[in-house]
């Protein structure tokens, strides 16, 4: 609707009977509606509706001349979004399924009423409006969907898929259609390491009726490359069992597991680094100690024994530092268990 109020609304007519056509239109001046406009004949309405911006169109099913009401309603369609009402004074079977697949919002049988026009009207106006919020809903589940970078899926509480959305073929490099037939199966693109995990996990996800876990594993493209997965579930319960399902969104994790796998080499590469001039230090000083109780070192050599450790010990400070450099460059990067491991929590 254009407006709060009845008055507001803008109805064409088109109806090759003129008297008809007036006495219609007089019917909804009397009901607080606008005529937007008239024409007697489809070629003219479709010509005449675009411009005239009506927010509802009365159309005779039968017309005089080229185009039927059905024609017409089928021309509008294709240029505009105005809910069309049929009014007729037969009951054709052929030409009421053709009219059929226009979609209309309504019929009206000749000789109408006052109430009966102006509850077909109010109706096909609602009915619009509805519409029209679905589709703009769906519009923008479509479009989260299509930027979406994961997959959202639904199982029913038998683990068989409703759908599968978004990344799909991206991350898996099958179709979501593949994947929903069985060709194949997500189970079968589970690494064969994690399948029994997986499978087992999934038997415990349906005894739960509510709640959520997460969990991370591998898959195997299409391509053959290697993934890994984070997936996170969460159990809907329903009154009945058929009401209950599993729904859950999954990313590819693979780069971020990389980089844990990396940082973890580099972990310990550099407690190797640490940790061998700290024993040689130490063996030193033992061998030192030993030497000094048994006297067989002067002062000079013992202070030329000393000075070697300091230089471990200074090579042990730059190690450490050049580590600490590291870890503070690469902290976004760091699981949690390292980063309390490398903090000393």
């Amino acid at each position: 609707m254009q407006g709060d109020t009845m008055t507001d609304i803008r109805v064409f007519i088109v109806e090759d009977e003129k008297i008809v056509a007036n006495d219609i239109a007089d019917t909804l001046r009397s009901l607080g509606y606008h005529i937007a406009g008239t024409a007697i004949s489809g070629e003219n309405a479709v010509v005449m509706i675009p411009g005239a911006r009506p927010d509802v169109v009365l159309m005779d099913i039968r017309l005089a001349g080229n185009m039927d009401g059905v024609e017409t309603a089928g021309e509008l369609q294709k240029t505009s979004d105005i809910p069309v009402i049929y009014l007729t004074a037969y009951a054709d079977k052929d030409l009421l399924e053709r009219a059929k697949l226009t979609e209309p919002y309504g019929y009206i049988i000749k000789p109408y009423d006052e109430r009966e026009l102006h509850t077909a009207i109010e109706i096909a106006l609602y009915r619009h409006a509805m519409q029209k919020k679905l589709a703009e809903s769906e519009a923008r589940y479509r479009g989260f969907v299509e930027n979406f970078s994961g997959i959202a899926f639904r199982l029913q509480y038998d683990l068989s898929p409703v759908f599968y959305h978004g990344a799909v073929e991206q991350i898996t490099g099958y179709s979501a259609t593949d994947l929903m037939a069985g060709t194949p199966s997500w189970n079968d693109i589970v690494h064969p390491d994690d399948l029994p995990v997986f499978t087992r996990q999934n038997e415990q996800n349906r005894s739960i009726s509510d709640g959520s876990c997460e969990r991370e594993y591998r898959i195997i493209r299409k391509d053959g490359q290697v993934r890994w997965v984070y997936e996170l579930i969460q159990h809907n319960s329903g009154m009945s069992e058929g009401a209950s399902f599993i729904q859950g969104t999954l990313y590819d994790v693979t780069e971020r597991k990389w980089a844990e796998e990396a940082l973890l080499a580099y972990v310990t590469e550099m407690a190797i680094r640490i940790q061998q001039p700290v024993e040689i230090i130490r063996d030193n000083l033992q061998e030192l100690v030993q030497l000094i109780q048994n006297g067989k070192l002067s002062s000079e050599e013992i202070s030329v024994v000393l000075m070697g450790q300091v230089r471990n010990a200074t090579q042990i400070a730059a190690n450490v530092q050049e580590f600490q450099k590291a870890i503070a460059e690469r902290n976004t990067e760091i699981p949690n268990a390292y980063r309390k491991f490398l903090e000393g929590d």
